[in-house]
């Protein structure tokens, strides 16, 4: 079998979510080492626009593949640094309108609820936040990873953020332990 090269593999990465059978691949994909020649079923994949170092990668739904912490979305960062030192409104520019955010268990959904849960958590511990990591796990998908240390139960707590984008908003929020 020859490796597939060239515009036809870089189109078919470029048109986003496509389905075929089979495509077969040469490159460096994620961690992967070099010259990994691979047959992915394409079928059990999303396309999106991926590139390491000029190289287009799949990803698909569950994959988790590490980022560096200034390579999030605009939309992601903006909502922790907004988030970090407490600024509701530009929190909130950063949600589609029918948002939803779980926080310890509970759901808010909307821009009002989630306008309440937020004002409601800032006001109730006092903490200092440090971004630890941050995942890519899925074309619309992301974690990060923030260390609280605070006047909350127990000090100290990692939490994970899990983001759900829609176009250049966020749709979902999950934050847990």
């Amino acid at each position: 079998m020859q490796e597939q090269q060239g515009p036809p593999l870089a189109d078919m990465f470029d048109r986003g979510r496509q389905r075929a059978f089979a495509v077969l691949w040469s490159g460096t994909p994620c961690h992967a080492a070099p010259s990994v020649t691979a047959i992915i079923e394409a079928t059990c994949f999303y396309f999106s626009s991926n590139y390491v170092d000029g190289i287009p990668f799949l990803i698909s739904e569950g994959d988790v593949m590490p980022i560096a912490l200034d390579a999030l979305p605009g939309t992601i960062s903006g909502f922790l640094t907004a988030h970090r030192v407490r600024d509701t409104a530009a929190e909130l520019a950063h949600f589609t309108p029918d948002a939803t955010v779980v926080d310890d268990g509970r759901a808010h959904t909307g821009i009002g609820a989630i306008e309440t849960w937020m004002n409601h958590a800032a006001s109730e511990y006092t903490y200092t936040t440090t971004l630890i990591a941050a995942e890519r796990t899925g074309d619309r998908h992301y974690t990060v990873t923030q260390h609280l240390e605070g006047d909350f139960p127990g000090g100290t707590v990692d939490l994970h953020y899990r983001f759900t984008l829609r176009g250049a908003l966020i749709e979902h929020l999950v934050i847990e332990p």
